[in-house]
């Protein structure tokens, strides 16, 4: 990832601009602190975390944290976190029928309802990761291709990972 021509992002102002204005192949460079983040990515997106970076899930009615409507999605370096929601809070989730590629690089999902859920998706890598004390660390309704789990934690959660009837026998976690 070449973060010369990355967004960089020190306050909630600066991140819910960036997020309305995604373009091609952007990437945000997140600074320390703490963001509240409820925003529906049609995009291909990068995000990087750089200090300690905090995300909480918020307005759990349809949307929390980062939902991948279309596109593809890295994050790395980034502790996701329950904010002031009154239904869902997951970190990460797609759509109904995403079909894009998530990857996922040291981060952490605590107390969550979901860390990471897959309403649909290609293919995932989730690669030196934790998950505390959610319902389900990743859930998993609609995979096409690969989930590939590489040191991970998982601890006091309700379903460490769940897989749903809509998952075939074809699909692939690994």
């Amino acid at each position: 990832i070449d973060l010369n021509d990355a967004v960089k992002v020190d306050d909630q102002e600066a991140l819910d601009a960036a997020l309305e204005n995604i373009g091609e192949n952007d990437i945000i460079l997140l600074s320390g602190g703490t963001y509240e983040l409820s925003a529906t990515v049609s995009g291909d997106l990068t995000i990087v975390g750089t200090g300690n970076v905090v995300i909480e899930a918020v307005d759990a009615t349809s949307v929390s944290g980062i939902y991948m409507n279309s596109g593809n999605l890295t994050v790395s370096g980034v502790d996701f976190v329950a904010g002031s929601t009154e239904g869902y809070a997951r970190g990460i989730h797609t759509a109904g029928g995403y079909n894009g590629t998530i990857t996922v690089v040291d981060c952490t999902f605590d107390g969550l309802t979901t860390g990471i859920f897959l309403n649909g998706c290609n293919n995932i890598t989730v690669e030196s990761c934790t998950f505390t004390d959610c319902t389900a660390g990743i859930g998993v309704d609609s995979l096409t291709g690969t989930l590939q789990i590489t040191d991970c934690t998982f601890s006091g959660n309700g379903e460490d990972i769940g897989i749903g009837a809509g998952v075939s026998a074809g699909d692939k976690v690994i």
